[in-house]
């Protein structure tokens, strides 16, 4: 598709668009404008409805700058124009490529704002409205141009998918500005994403993913260093890999992949980086790890927590803790944790206590080792914890239960 055509006739994009730009400035209650790619309005409505189609050539540089920023970006962008206010602008297209630009505003979050030459029937009249509202709007806008344009539905998945990593990054560097923690690394969250990825969040990975990015691409260590930001980049990719390989993932597929990621970064993030452009491709990649640790299945799962159990069997008498138990399998707490949970049908903990209590059922009947000792024998820290969880579990105390030679438990109490 050739995006850099020239625009087609004024009239002819009027006839397109002219009633869909009508619905959007009803139904978002501001300015909308049809712009050619040439930055000459067409069509322009105010937010009641009434329509101006005689065409007019903007004397400010903006409406032509904002128009090159989204054919590039190939979805929605919220910009800013010199005298401060918000515009959302998003591309038009047809099989034959972009037709036009479709412009939404101003909008302001002061009321101080004052534009030196307002633009006829383009400036005025300016929404007063917050930053959430106004990525809310441009989010709209990004829906509703990509649905009248007429592309096909990967073109269009592929602009929300942009257009959507940008949004969490902004976000992300929003709320840095606001922290004032402008150079933090943020080391923990690869620890964040790589547990994410070890359990097959894939939601939560791409979040983190995005968050790291903020960082990346606001902090003055690197943000204005192309360099730099290619070497996180390639940073991530290996805590990537990493992860999937600790998780059970091929070692030498997630190699081969790590590899072929790094020299596609380099290919194509050397020096233009834009944030979209690297949160997608990104997310891709991440995508094409957690398929291989989806794909592994519950044999993966059965082998593993057969080494679990058999090392809890092994160890009950110690203290043992979840952290432990993931470095016998190499993998991490949290995923250990949510599988164990999901395939046993208990927590580690639950299960650890049934196999202490078992033990120690053992020893009451069979040992004239006093209550006292026994406690200690299979794992419990003290003896009021002990009878506790025993009770629990059998449903009497463990000196009833040596007393009644075993035959007061849980079933026969129901009974």
């Amino acid at each position: 598709m050739n995006q850099y055509r020239p625009s087609i006739s004024v009239d002819a994009l009027r006839e397109r668009y002219a009633a869909r730009i009508s619905e959007i400035a009803l139904a978002l209650g501001s300015n909308c404008v049809l712009l050619t790619l040439e930055g000459v309005v067409c069509c322009r409505v105010d937010p009641v409805g009434t329509v101006n189609q005689t065409p007019l050539h903007p004397v400010c540089p903006f409406f032509k700058e904002a128009s090159d920023k989204v054919i590039l970006s190939r979805s929605a962008e919220l910009v800013t124009c010199q005298a401060g206010y918000l515009f959302a602008v998003a591309p038009l297209y047809s099989e034959s490529g972009a037709d036009g630009i479709v412009l939404l505003g101003p909008l302001s979050l002061s009321d101080t704002l004052r534009c030196p030459r307002p633009e006829g029937g383009i400036c005025s009249p300016v929404r007063r409205t917050t930053r959430a509202r106004a990525d809310a709007v441009t989010h709209l806008l990004n829906i509703v141009s990509s649905e009248i344009s007429d592309r096909d539905a990967a073109e269009k998945l592929a602009s929300e998918k942009r257009f959507g990593a940008r949004m969490e990054i902004v976000a992300g560097m929003n709320a840095i500005r606001r922290s004032g923690k402008k150079d933090a690394y943020p080391a923990k969250m690869e620890d964040t994403l790589s547990e994410a990825i070890a359990s097959g969040d894939v939601d939560k990975a791409k979040a983190t993913l995005n968050r790291i990015l903020s960082y990346v691409f606001y902090a003055s260590s690197t943000a204005n260093d192309s360099d730099l930001v290619l070497t996180r980049l390639i940073e991530l990719l290996t805590v990537m890999s990493r992860a999937a390989i600790r998780a059970g993932a091929d070692t030498a597929y997630c190699l081969d992949l790590n590899a072929a990621s790094v020299r596609d970064a380099v290919r194509q993030f050397g020096h233009e980086a834009r944030i979209e452009d690297i949160a997608v491709w990104l997310s891709d990649v991440l995508e094409k790890y957690t398929v291989v640790l989806t794909d592994l299945g519950s044999t993966r799962h059965a082998d593993m927590l057969s080494a679990v159990k058999n090392y809890i069997l092994s160890n009950y008498m110690h203290k043992l803790t979840l952290e432990e138990l993931a470095e016998q399998v190499f993998i991490s707490p949290t995923y250990l944790s949510k599988i164990f949970k999901s395939e046993v049908g208990m927590p580690f903990v639950q299960y650890l206590n049934q196999i202490r209590v078992e033990q120690s059922k053992y020893l009451l009947l069979f040992t004239d080792k006093p209550i006292s000792e026994i406690y200690s024998l299979t794992g419990f820290e003290d003896q009021s914890y002990f009878t506790k969880v025993f009770r629990n579990i059998v449903g009497v105390s463990p000196g009833r239960f040596r007393e009644s030679a075993g035959r007061l438990d849980q079933s026969s109490i129901a009974k």
